[in-house]
């Protein structure tokens, strides 16, 4: 995301900023990207 130049965000819930990282379009619209396992 950064490459195609996006900045990341902070995060409205610190969790996101914890667990992964945020992304904000022109619009507005806000995306987590997360890489983590599901634990069952």
């Amino acid at each position: 995301m950064e490459a195609a130049g996006y900045d990341p965000v902070e995060a409205a819930n610190p969790y996101w900023d914890r667990q992964g990282v945020t992304f904000e379009d022109p619009d507005g619209y806000r995306t987590v990207l997360q890489n983590a396992a599901w634990e069952l």
